[in-house]
């Protein structure tokens, strides 16, 4: 080849090679437009909810628009092959899916959106975190982040800013306990005495907050314990329990009923964690605030109160039992198990309609909590045992509880004698269909669920990060108190 064509060749390289990225710069702006996104993109509220952020109006004249939070910076060298990722997602989204099926409020949980939004977006964008505005609180957060990246993503605590639907705070809700203040009249003064084992509906003295309590009959029955809740397999243990009789708590515990707890003893103490699991504490000390909004922004009333830790709803319990001079906890496993109903196939064998009418799970429930009223109860009596949240008990978790159990029958079982987790029973308004069973069973997560709580030491009255928990009260049946 002559000097010449060689010149040439590189000529002809050089302009398909500049026409080539000229073109490929050209298509990038071109797809990377929020109009482009939009319009194939199946999640129908997204530039609604983009419009109502603050990401939407900034402070500068550059408006954050899709690419820059959901994909890698462009200098990344995973930016295109996210973006063909993404885009390939979003078009077949929109082409063979049924987006009326497509769970929308569940995708805009902080589980998922920290897969769809990479963090150095976010710090490519906020260099400095600590600029002259940041607030004290504000610092204090970030100098804890700056010490804990590998576990945190910004939107841990930023949920809101890209699509502002999320109500949520993050920060110390210093004004929760103000907010709780009631004009309503305080009637009553005196808990409801009972004096035989039957339904009745205490009253919070002090108060005008009431709740039913349902009479569980004594019984025995069947408890199995199933390898990673693989219930398919062969259980890898089984004991013939027997319980006495108690009451339980018809519907989850409110936050009107929780509230009442709070107002009661307000207090910025705290107690010390040597002391969580002793059994000397002060019933009286109060919790502290929440780091963040515990209703998520849902709302209070009668939904199911959450965000609290096991060791807030064993205190809560002490509280209940000292206003109202019961014995009130929280129920073991085996109670909770057998409560439920241990026969599941009243949940098995109904129509989805059915199912859906007892039960708030992840397809009904718009991810997040529901009032219990318009639910059914089971064969017990009691609602919502299997969905709305999971519910604590009072067992040290152990994947095997019964391993070391050598009689063939257990009696009012509690479980382990220590442990580092408890256990939690039920599904939530999270669960999957298949693990809403009367056999599941999880353990709490103490420190992860405490992950963007920036506070040393950190809380041990409320979770920061855990948000579909809460607890079902029992009431201990005293056979003296019974009429003769």
């Amino acid at each position: 080849m002559s000097f010449k064509s060689r010149i040439i060749g590189v000529i002809v390289v050089v302009i398909v090679l500049v026409w080539s990225y000229r073109s490929i710069e050209k298509l990038d702006a071109y797809t990377s437009g929020d109009s482009y996104c939009i319009s194939c993109h199946a999640h129908t509220d997204a530039r609604q909810s983009w419009v109502l952020s603050s990401h939407y109006s900034t402070d500068s004249t550059k408006r954050i628009g899709c690419v820059d939070c959901h994909l890698p910076p462009k200098e990344s060298i995973d930016y295109w092959p996210q973006k063909i990722k993404a885009g390939t997602s979003d078009l077949y989204s929109y082409y063979f899916k049924d987006h009326a099926k497509i769970n929308w409020a569940e995708k805009s949980d902080i589980e998922n959106a920290l897969h769809f939004t990479p963090k150095e977006s976010c710090i490519s964008c906020h260099e400095n975190l600590f600029p002259f505005s940041l607030s004290a609180k504000g610092e204090k957060s970030h100098l804890y982040y700056r010490s804990n990246e590998d576990e945190l993503h910004c939107i841990n605590c930023h949920i809101g800013v890209g699509h502002g639907v999320h109500k949520a705070i993050h920060g110390q809700n210093m004004s929760l306990l103000k907010k709780m203040t009631t004009d309503s009249v305080i009637w009553f003064t005196e808990a409801n005495r009972i004096s035989s084992f039957e339904n009745y509906k205490e009253q919070i003295p002090g108060s005008d907050v009431s709740f039913d309590m349902i009479a569980i009959p004594s019984g025995s029955f069947q408890m199995a314990i199933y390898a990673n809740n693989k219930f398919k397999k062969k259980p890898v243990s089984r004991k013939e329990i027997q319980l006495s009789r108690f009451f339980m708590a018809k519907v989850e515990l409110s936050w009107d009923a929780y509230l009442v707890f709070l107002r009661d003893v307000e207090s910025e103490g705290r107690v010390h964690a040597d002391e969580v699991n002793s059994n000397d504490i002060d019933v009286i000390t109060g919790a502290t605030p929440p780091w963040g909004d515990p209703a998520q922004g849902w709302g209070m009333g009668q939904r199911p109160a959450i965000s609290m830790t096991w060791q807030a709803a064993h205190t809560y319990c002490k509280w209940l039992s000292k206003k109202t001079g019961k014995t009130y906890r929280l129920p073991t496993e085996a109670e909770w198990e057998y409560a439920c109903g241990t026969n599941s196939i009243e949940y098995e064998t109904v129509s989805e309609a059915e199912f859906n009418s007892m039960i708030i799970y992840r397809d009904n429930s718009e991810a997040k909590t529901h009032l219990p009223e318009a639910l059914l109860a089971n064969s017990r009596g009691l609602i919502n045992m299997l969905g709305n949240v999971k519910e604590f008990c009072s067992n040290w978790y152990s994947s095997n509880p019964f391993e070391n159990e050598i009689d063939s029958i257990l009696f009012n079982p509690k479980g382990p004698r220590n442990g580092k987790e408890r256990v939690i029973k039920g599904g939530s308004y999270r669960s999957k269909q298949e693990d809403v069973r009367v056999n599941y069973r999880e353990s709490t997560q103490h420190d992860n669920w405490l992950k963007t709580d920036p506070q040393m030491p950190k809380s041990i009255w409320w979770y920061s990060d855990c948000r579909d928990v809460g607890f079902r009260l029992v009431c201990e049946w005293d056979e003296s108190s019974e009429k003769q």
